[in-house]
């Protein structure tokens, strides 16, 4: 499927997705698990797929939506991928720990379902 065919709900149940496997992913865990480099890359892959499809969603859902940050989303995703060389942990702790629970947070708050319609 094209990026073309896809609608908000698509991308939105991507993020909803990603949000549900790093939460399941850093249940028990700290840190300092981030030195494993398969738990690493599983976290940092649904990060990079959070930031691709919020990067993705309508203008005039994001507007609709502008509480949250998406240019920060959008530059996080960046950094994973374009600077993976020199990434902190703690940057990517917090990220997993704080802002993407705070972002279904936000989208649950504002009745944005987590499922396609």
């Amino acid at each position: 499927m094209r990026r073309d065919d896809r609608r908000d709900e698509q991308y939105l149940a991507d993020i909803f997705e990603s949000a549900e496997h790093i939460a399941a992913s850093i249940e028990g865990f700290d840190e300092s698990s981030l030195d494993d480099r398969s738990f690493y890359n599983n976290v940092v892959r649904e990060l990079e797929i959070i930031g691709e499809a919020s990067r993705s969603l309508s203008d005039t859902f994001k507007l609709a939506h502008q509480e949250i940050e998406w240019p920060a989303i959008s530059r996080m995703r960046n950094i994973l991928v374009h600077v993976y060389w020199d990434i902190q942990r703690a940057i990517v702790w917090e990220a997993v720990t704080v802002d993407v629970p705070e972002l279904v947070r936000l989208l649950r708050v504002r009745g944005v379902p987590d499922t396609e319609g």
